[in-house]
């Protein structure tokens, strides 16, 4: 049973190791809270060296290139700080889940 538990364990450390480089390195999303003006942003991403790549109108995220020797660690601990920060998130990479289920009655779930 010991055994069992140090597996799962030692799998489970893996597998956060592992997640914690799922992001693109030098790029964070990053959301600034609604009271906060575009000069404001623009300012607070000047300062920061920070390079805007892309924002979404729809759920005004900006995309942002960080500055050389900037880690992405570094910059979620000063922009998590931040009060005109809702939130700051590595850029994860998506990947398209490549498994097969082998269920035989799976065409009767009630999502087909």
């Amino acid at each position: 049973m010991r055994n069992f538990f140090v597996s799962i364990l030692f799998i489970f450390i893996f597998d956060i190791s592992y997640a914690q480089k799922l992001y693109r390195e030098g790029e964070l999303l990053l959301k600034f809270r609604t009271n906060v003006t575009d000069k404001d942003k623009e300012r607070k991403l000047r300062v920061g060296k920070a390079n805007l790549l892309w924002k979404s109108r729809i759920t005004r995220v900006n995309h942002i290139k960080l500055p050389e020797g900037l880690t992405v660690e570094k910059a979620l601990e000063i922009y998590k700080n931040d009060p005109d920060v809702e939130y700051a998130e590595p850029n994860y990479i998506v990947r398209k889940a490549e498994i097969i289920p082998n269920d035989p009655y799976i065409i009767k779930q009630w999502f087909h």
